[in-house]
């Protein structure tokens, strides 16, 4: 899971941990910590504030050897605000599953 963004609202670190919590109570992927994620990053010399896109999820996961990268996001305000999560292929970035779901 790379992360949710949400516009500075906080509620995507929340998401995130509820979705990293459903994969590893699944016992069918392996997940790697997001903390862990950022070490190997500040290790390369990457810079967190610029990998925000899908593009840069997909490079990160080929880095760390991931098949599959998890990112998501949180869009619009009040009744009608929704969480949308995209499964991506590291080597071809091709969405292999989408989902959204209302807040």
């Amino acid at each position: 899971m790379v992360g949710i963004a949400d516009a500075g609202s906080g509620e995507g670190a929340l998401l995130s941990d509820e979705v990293t919590l459903a994969f590893v109570n699944a016992r069918r992927f392996t997940v790697i910590d997001r903390v862990n994620i950022d070490a190997v990053l500040r290790e390369q010399n990457f810079q967190l504030s610029g990998l925000v896109d899908d593009d840069a999820a997909v490079s990160i996961g080929k880095f760390l050897g991931a098949a599959v990268v998890v990112t998501g996001s949180i869009s619009g305000e009040g009744a009608r605000k929704r969480l949308v999560l995209k499964a991506l292929d590291v080597l071809t970035a091709e969405i292999l599953a989408m989902s959204s779901e209302a807040l």
